[in-house]
């Protein structure tokens, strides 16, 4: 199952269990040279490079310059990674990394926070990469970081977060019950969704917000205009 999808350097490429697969063109896809061993969660591009990250061990972060053959490198557990500000940043369990290279990496704790600090999603804008975290039923906190080693919570949220992105001036993130949003990081407005509607997945494009979300063990796509 793929769990992500990236674009640079003229190609997609997406990740998800022992697998990577790439296209130019978005229809015709085709599986990346390297073998993968691992559970990928997440990709990014930037600095002439992707990186995936997953599950840790000896294939923790992969990298690549076409998206077909891919260097490995141990790391801990990841759920997400983005790249802003010349950094690459991916986010765990009460832990971020961050990397100029995607080979080198500097690994921080992040506070518990009752659950607040197992991170699983991280998106960059506005200069600031904005990471949210929580587990069980305890809602989630968001964190807000300069340069990937510093972070520091700024607000708690009933809702779990399933993922953000930063697209057209704004953090948009994907929950449940619930869709948040802000231009500069810091000031944030909670949307309130139908009962049983919730959010996993949010893109941009094409001037039109796209969510995949689930009601009552149903699939949908949301449009946001």
């Amino acid at each position: 199952m793929l769990r992500d999808i990236t674009y640079g350097n003229g190609r997609f490429v997406a990740v998800g269990y022992r697998e990577i697969v790439t296209s130019l063109d978005g229809i015709t896809w085709s599986v990346a040279e390297s073998e993968i061993n691992n559970k990928l969660n997440s990709v990014t591009y930037g600095n002439g490079v992707f990186i995936a990250v997953g599950s840790g061990g000896a294939e923790g972060v992969l990298r690549s310059r076409d998206g077909l053959i891919w260097e490995k490198y141990g790391s801990y557990p990841h759920w997400s990674v983005c790249f802003g500000n010349g950094l690459f940043v991916a986010v765990g369990p009460y832990e971020s990394s961050y990397s100029s290279d995607g080979i080198s990496w500097t690994r921080v704790t992040v506070p518990e926070k009752s659950g607040g600090g197992y991170l699983n999603t991280v998106a960059f804008g506005n200069g600031l990469f904005i990471a949210a975290g929580g587990r069980d039923d305890l809602g989630s906190v968001l964190w807000t970081s300069e340069d990937g080693a510093n972070w520091k919570a700024i607000l708690r949220v009933k809702d779990h977060i399933a993922d953000m992105n930063y697209e057209n001036g704004q953090f948009v993130l994907a929950a449940t019950g619930s869709y948040i949003y802000s231009e500069d990081g810091y000031t944030w407005v909670r949307k309130m969704l139908p009962p049983g509607l919730n959010l996993s997945s949010i893109a941009y494009g094409n001037n039109t917000m796209i969510a995949a979300a689930f009601h009552t063990s149903r699939s949908r796509i949301l449009i946001f205009k």
